[in-house]
Protein backbone atom coordinates (compact mmCIF):
# COMPACT_ATOMS: atom_id res chain seq x y z
CA UNK A 1 0.00 0.00 0.00
CA UNK A 2 1.26 3.51 -0.99
CA UNK A 3 2.69 5.72 1.97
CA UNK A 4 -0.49 8.56 2.21
CA UNK A 5 0.45 12.16 3.55
CA UNK A 6 -2.60 13.51 5.02
CA UNK A 7 -3.08 17.35 6.67
CA UNK A 8 -5.37 17.97 9.35
CA UNK A 9 -6.97 20.63 10.52
CA UNK A 10 -8.00 19.03 13.83
CA UNK A 11 -8.91 19.19 17.12
CA UNK A 12 -11.50 17.73 19.85
CA UNK A 13 -11.68 14.14 19.04
CA UNK A 14 -13.95 13.28 16.07
CA UNK A 15 -11.31 14.21 13.45
CA UNK A 16 -7.98 12.86 15.49
CA UNK A 17 -9.65 9.90 16.01
CA UNK A 18 -9.77 9.31 11.98
CA UNK A 19 -6.25 10.84 11.28
CA UNK A 20 -4.90 7.97 14.54
CA UNK A 21 -6.24 5.12 12.21
CA UNK A 22 -4.21 6.27 9.04
CA UNK A 23 -1.11 6.88 11.09
CA UNK A 24 -1.54 3.69 12.01
CA UNK A 25 -1.68 2.13 8.55
CA UNK A 26 1.45 3.74 8.28
CA UNK A 27 0.70 7.34 6.48
CA UNK A 28 2.46 10.45 7.16
CA UNK A 29 -0.24 12.66 9.17
CA UNK A 30 0.64 16.42 9.84
CA UNK A 31 -1.65 18.70 12.08
CA UNK A 32 -2.05 21.52 11.72
CA UNK A 33 -2.20 23.65 14.99
CA UNK A 34 -2.66 27.47 15.73
CA UNK A 35 -0.44 29.72 16.46
CA UNK A 36 -0.51 32.02 20.06
CA UNK A 37 -3.47 35.04 19.65
CA UNK A 38 -1.92 36.62 22.98
CA UNK A 39 -4.30 34.59 25.65
CA UNK A 40 -4.70 31.26 26.22
CA UNK A 41 -2.43 28.33 25.32
CA UNK A 42 -0.82 27.61 22.24
CA UNK A 43 -2.23 24.88 20.14
CA UNK A 44 -5.24 22.48 20.38
CA UNK A 45 -6.73 23.26 23.82
CA UNK A 46 -6.57 19.44 24.47
CA UNK A 47 -3.04 19.00 24.70
CA UNK A 48 -3.38 20.82 28.56
CA UNK A 49 -6.98 18.05 29.58
CA UNK A 50 -5.93 15.05 31.34
CA UNK A 51 -3.06 13.74 33.59
CA UNK A 52 0.38 14.70 32.42
CA UNK A 53 1.97 11.84 30.42
CA UNK A 54 5.24 13.74 28.91
CA UNK A 55 5.41 17.85 29.87
CA UNK A 56 2.44 20.20 30.11
CA UNK A 57 1.49 20.50 26.54
CA UNK A 58 1.07 16.34 26.21
CA UNK A 59 -1.49 15.37 28.48
CA UNK A 60 -3.51 12.08 28.35
CA UNK A 61 -6.71 13.16 26.93
CA UNK A 62 -4.46 14.26 23.87
CA UNK A 63 -1.40 11.86 23.86
CA UNK A 64 -3.69 8.71 23.15
CA UNK A 65 -4.81 10.07 19.99
CA UNK A 66 -2.21 11.92 18.62
CA UNK A 67 0.70 9.17 18.87
CA UNK A 68 2.58 9.07 15.56
CA UNK A 69 1.82 12.36 13.96
CA UNK A 70 3.71 15.09 13.65
CA UNK A 71 2.36 18.92 14.17
CA UNK A 72 2.60 22.15 12.43
CA UNK A 73 1.66 25.82 13.88
CA UNK A 74 0.29 27.94 11.27
CA UNK A 75 -1.76 30.96 11.51
CA UNK A 76 -4.43 30.65 8.61
CA UNK A 77 -5.95 33.75 9.83
CA UNK A 78 -3.09 35.81 8.04
CA UNK A 79 -2.04 35.56 3.86
CA UNK A 80 1.51 34.18 4.67
CA UNK A 81 0.16 31.45 6.87
CA UNK A 82 -2.28 30.76 4.35
CA UNK A 83 0.37 30.14 1.21
CA UNK A 84 2.81 28.17 3.33
CA UNK A 85 -0.05 25.97 3.87
CA UNK A 86 -0.84 25.58 -0.51
CA UNK A 87 2.94 25.60 -0.30
CA UNK A 88 2.68 22.39 1.76
CA UNK A 89 0.02 20.78 0.41
CA UNK A 90 1.88 20.93 -3.30
CA UNK A 91 5.78 20.48 -2.70
CA UNK A 92 4.73 17.75 0.42
CA UNK A 93 1.95 15.73 -2.66
CA UNK A 94 -0.69 15.70 -0.04
CA UNK A 95 -3.20 13.22 -0.95
CA UNK A 96 -6.02 14.24 2.00
CA UNK A 97 -6.93 17.55 3.61
CA UNK A 98 -9.40 16.88 6.47
CA UNK A 99 -10.49 19.40 8.70
CA UNK A 100 -13.37 19.66 11.65
CA UNK A 101 -13.74 23.62 11.92
CA UNK A 102 -16.82 25.75 10.91
CA UNK A 103 -17.96 25.66 7.56
CA UNK A 104 -18.44 29.22 7.72
CA UNK A 105 -14.97 29.37 8.32
CA UNK A 106 -13.44 27.38 5.31
CA UNK A 107 -12.65 30.38 2.76
CA UNK A 108 -11.61 32.43 5.24
CA UNK A 109 -9.04 30.29 6.51
CA UNK A 110 -8.10 29.29 2.43
CA UNK A 111 -8.94 25.30 3.34
CA UNK A 112 -12.54 25.20 1.21
CA UNK A 113 -12.09 22.09 -1.31
CA UNK A 114 -12.61 25.10 -4.33
CA UNK A 115 -9.27 26.71 -3.20
CA UNK A 116 -7.26 23.12 -2.07
CA UNK A 117 -8.39 21.87 -5.20
CA UNK A 118 -6.76 24.85 -7.23
CA UNK A 119 -2.96 24.03 -5.28
CA UNK A 120 -3.27 20.13 -6.17
CA UNK A 121 -6.28 19.18 -8.81
CA UNK A 122 -6.50 15.31 -7.41
CA UNK A 123 -6.46 16.47 -3.37
CA UNK A 124 -9.35 14.36 -1.18
CA UNK A 125 -10.67 16.57 1.14
CA UNK A 126 -12.81 15.63 4.18
CA UNK A 127 -14.86 17.57 6.80
CA UNK A 128 -16.58 16.94 10.27
CA UNK A 129 -19.14 19.38 11.30
CA UNK A 130 -21.72 19.62 13.63
CA UNK A 131 -25.17 19.99 11.83
CA UNK A 132 -23.77 20.12 7.90
CA UNK A 133 -23.50 22.82 5.48
CA UNK A 134 -27.00 24.31 5.64
CA UNK A 135 -26.26 25.12 9.30
CA UNK A 136 -22.24 27.08 8.66
CA UNK A 137 -21.93 29.26 12.20
CA UNK A 138 -23.39 26.85 14.24
CA UNK A 139 -20.66 24.90 16.77
CA UNK A 140 -21.71 21.43 17.86
CA UNK A 141 -20.05 19.19 20.49
CA UNK A 142 -20.18 15.66 21.57
CA UNK A 143 -22.62 15.70 24.74
CA UNK A 144 -24.19 18.75 22.74
CA UNK A 145 -25.26 16.36 20.00
CA UNK A 146 -26.01 13.10 22.39
CA UNK A 147 -28.82 15.17 23.67
CA UNK A 148 -30.21 16.63 20.59
CA UNK A 149 -30.22 12.80 19.26
CA UNK A 150 -31.83 11.53 21.86
CA UNK A 151 -29.33 9.48 22.75
CA UNK A 152 -28.99 10.65 26.72
CA UNK A 153 -32.70 8.74 26.73
CA UNK A 154 -31.25 5.70 26.17
CA UNK A 155 -28.32 5.77 29.15
CA UNK A 156 -28.37 5.34 32.49
CA UNK A 157 -32.19 4.73 34.27
CA UNK A 158 -35.12 4.75 32.98
CA UNK A 159 -36.73 6.49 35.53
CA UNK A 160 -33.17 8.48 35.77
CA UNK A 161 -32.27 12.24 34.01
CA UNK A 162 -31.04 12.26 30.64
CA UNK A 163 -27.28 10.47 31.14
CA UNK A 164 -24.14 10.80 28.82
CA UNK A 165 -22.66 7.94 27.03
CA UNK A 166 -19.80 6.64 29.25
CA UNK A 167 -17.87 7.23 25.50
CA UNK A 168 -17.69 10.04 23.23
CA UNK A 169 -20.00 8.09 20.74
CA UNK A 170 -20.31 10.99 18.52
CA UNK A 171 -17.07 11.99 17.81
CA UNK A 172 -15.92 8.20 17.64
CA UNK A 173 -18.69 7.68 15.00
CA UNK A 174 -17.94 10.89 13.16
CA UNK A 175 -14.19 9.85 12.72
CA UNK A 176 -15.44 6.62 10.95
CA UNK A 177 -17.61 7.83 8.35
CA UNK A 178 -14.13 10.52 7.47
CA UNK A 179 -11.74 7.32 7.64
CA UNK A 180 -14.34 5.10 5.59
CA UNK A 181 -14.78 8.38 3.17
CA UNK A 182 -11.34 8.63 2.60
CA UNK A 183 -10.80 5.12 1.60
CA UNK A 184 -13.73 5.39 -0.59
CA UNK A 185 -12.38 8.32 -2.45
CA UNK A 186 -9.14 6.59 -2.86
CA UNK A 187 -10.59 3.20 -4.31
CA UNK A 188 -12.81 5.36 -6.40
CA UNK A 189 -9.65 7.86 -7.83
CA UNK A 190 -8.03 4.24 -8.37
CA UNK A 191 -10.24 2.40 -10.24
CA UNK A 192 -11.79 5.73 -12.65
CA UNK A 193 -9.88 8.26 -12.05
CA UNK A 194 -12.92 10.38 -11.49
CA UNK A 195 -14.07 12.32 -8.15
CA UNK A 196 -16.99 12.53 -6.25
CA UNK A 197 -18.06 14.92 -3.58
CA UNK A 198 -20.78 13.65 -1.08
CA UNK A 199 -22.25 14.46 2.95
CA UNK A 200 -23.75 11.58 4.69
CA UNK A 201 -24.66 11.75 8.92
CA UNK A 202 -23.29 9.75 11.70
CA UNK A 203 -26.10 10.17 13.73
CA UNK A 204 -29.43 11.03 13.25
CA UNK A 205 -32.35 11.51 15.21
CA UNK A 206 -35.49 9.51 14.51
CA UNK A 207 -38.92 12.15 13.89
CA UNK A 208 -40.55 12.26 17.24
CA UNK A 209 -42.99 14.81 16.76
CA UNK A 210 -41.85 18.29 16.55
CA UNK A 211 -38.61 17.50 17.32
CA UNK A 212 -35.88 18.48 14.84
CA UNK A 213 -33.72 15.76 13.43
CA UNK A 214 -30.11 16.53 14.02
CA UNK A 215 -27.24 15.36 11.84
CA UNK A 216 -23.62 15.53 12.45
CA UNK A 217 -21.99 15.49 9.01
CA UNK A 218 -18.91 14.12 7.30
CA UNK A 219 -18.43 14.97 3.65
CA UNK A 220 -15.45 13.83 1.07
CA UNK A 221 -14.70 15.37 -1.94
CA UNK A 222 -12.05 14.38 -4.79
CA UNK A 223 -11.76 15.18 -8.66
CA UNK A 224 -10.14 13.82 -11.60
CA UNK A 225 -6.14 12.90 -11.22
CA UNK A 226 -3.86 15.65 -12.90
CA UNK A 227 -1.19 13.72 -15.04
CA UNK A 228 1.43 15.84 -14.03
CA UNK A 229 3.41 14.73 -10.53
CA UNK A 230 3.99 16.64 -8.04
CA UNK A 231 7.10 17.37 -7.51
CA UNK A 232 8.87 16.58 -3.34
CA UNK A 233 11.09 20.16 -2.74
CA UNK A 234 9.72 20.76 1.00
CA UNK A 235 13.43 20.03 2.47
CA UNK A 236 12.51 23.54 3.83
CA UNK A 237 9.61 22.81 6.07
CA UNK A 238 9.95 21.28 9.28
CA UNK A 239 8.08 19.46 11.30
CA UNK A 240 8.22 18.19 15.16
CA UNK A 241 6.08 15.87 16.85
CA UNK A 242 4.89 18.35 19.55
CA UNK A 243 3.67 21.52 19.16
CA UNK A 244 6.60 24.12 20.53
CA UNK A 245 5.25 25.53 23.89
CA UNK A 246 6.48 28.72 23.07
CA UNK A 247 5.91 30.27 19.71
CA UNK A 248 6.10 34.05 18.33
CA UNK A 249 2.11 34.94 17.67
CA UNK A 250 3.03 37.37 15.01
CA UNK A 251 4.69 34.55 12.96
CA UNK A 252 2.59 32.63 10.41
CA UNK A 253 4.09 29.09 11.52
CA UNK A 254 6.51 27.77 13.66
CA UNK A 255 8.19 24.64 14.89
CA UNK A 256 11.08 24.07 16.66
CA UNK A 257 12.30 20.80 15.70
CA UNK A 258 15.94 20.55 14.10
CA UNK A 259 16.29 18.64 10.64
CA UNK A 260 13.70 18.85 8.02
CA UNK A 261 10.60 16.75 6.76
Amino acid sequence: MKRRTVLALEQALSLPSATLRFAQLGWRVIRIEATPTGSGLPGDPNRYIGAKVLDDDRRSYFFAPNVGKESIALNLKSPEGQRILHRLVRELDVDIFCCNTLPGRYRELGIDYETLKGVKPDIIWAGISAMGPDYPHVPGYDPAVQAMAGYMELTGSSDGPPTLTGVPLIDLKAGDEVFAGVCLALAERAESGEGRRSMSPCCRRPPRGSSPRCRCWTSTATIRRSPAAATNTASSFRLTPTLPRTVSSSSPWATTCSGSA
